[in-house]
């Protein structure tokens, strides 16, 4: 059954569902994973992104890993999103909030921390909560990264990783 209408959950400032997502029992069906999840705000925002990737962007749903585990300083933490090219490379990384959440140089300072954490770093970071979203690319693992104002498709990141040295 398609989602409820949830004041909880507000539109947000991606393109509409390509279908509307299934619900059930306060769980999402997550495209990605194939198993309902809770349906938390966060999930809500990770949801509309994954749909807008997959089918607005061309990334393909088999090249992306769903709180992608990394080791951060020694501990276990989960990026949101990870797009992999078919080689496996990192390509995007994707932070997600609830739209209730600011955007802040912490939230930034968090994908970024967990962008070094990779090897080889993905080139494009993503900070969303849905409402408002930052994006940036880096072409190198310490270089300063540059604002992006429209994102890439999973083609063009893909020419970008093939220009680096």
């Amino acid at each position: 059954m398609p989602c409820p209408e949830n004041s909880q959950l507000p539109p947000l400032n991606l393109p509409m569902w390509s279908k509307a997502p299934t619900c059930r029992d306060g769980k999402i069906l997550c495209s990605v994973r194939k198993r309902f999840v809770k349906l938390e705000p966060e999930e809500w925002v990770r949801q509309h992104w994954l749909d807008f990737l997959v089918l607005h962007k061309g990334y393909p749903g088999g090249s992306i890993s769903v709180e992608h585990r990394l080791v951060l300083n020694g501990m276990n933490r989960r990026a949101d999103v990870l797009c992999h090219s078919p080689e496996g490379q990192p390509l995007l990384l994707l932070e997600c909030k609830a739209p209730d959440v600011k955007l802040t140089q912490g939230a930034l300072d968090q994908v970024w921390q967990y962008r070094l954490a990779m090897s080889p770093p993905p080139l494009v970071l993503v900070l969303s909560n849905g409402l408002h979203h930052q994006a940036f690319a880096s072409q190198s693992p310490d270089g300063d990264p540059q604002v992006l104002h429209e994102l890439p498709s999973f083609a063009e990141v893909r020419r970008m990783t093939a220009d680096l040295p």
